[in-house]
């Protein structure tokens, strides 16, 4: 049995917050803002000023905004998704070098 460390109680009350939170964007607009995520930072903060349920949001392939930057290094544009509240995942965490939250993926999930 897994414990709830601040990371995992981070997720659950993410999740909770997603559950709330909608947006009136369409498909097309959600998924340029997550492409925007691989490397427009001023993009990202415009576009969440106006819509900041989008932190939360994912393309139609299933890319998340912190996704989007993690996978091609954008430390800048990560740090300030999970300032906004994104969810941490390994990858992120991985690029960011945050060992402790690598360690407690890879503990509550070892496969």
């Amino acid at each position: 049995m897994t414990t709830a460390t601040p990371w995992t109680a981070r997720l659950f009350e993410s999740a909770e917050k997603r559950q709330l939170m909608s947006t009136s964007l369409t498909e097309d607009q959600i998924d340029a803002f997550v492409g925007a995520c691989h490397g427009n930072l001023q993009a990202v903060r415009d576009t969440l000023r106006e819509h900041p349920e989008l932190v939360y949001a994912r393309s139609s392939a299933g890319e998340t905004p912190l996704g989007a930057a993690a996978h091609v290094g954008a430390r800048d544009i990560a740090v300030y998704l999970l300032e906004q509240g994104a969810d941490m995942d390994i990858c992120a965490a991985a690029m960011l070098g945050d060992v402790e939250a690598v360690r407690g993926y890879l503990e509550a999930d070892p496969e």
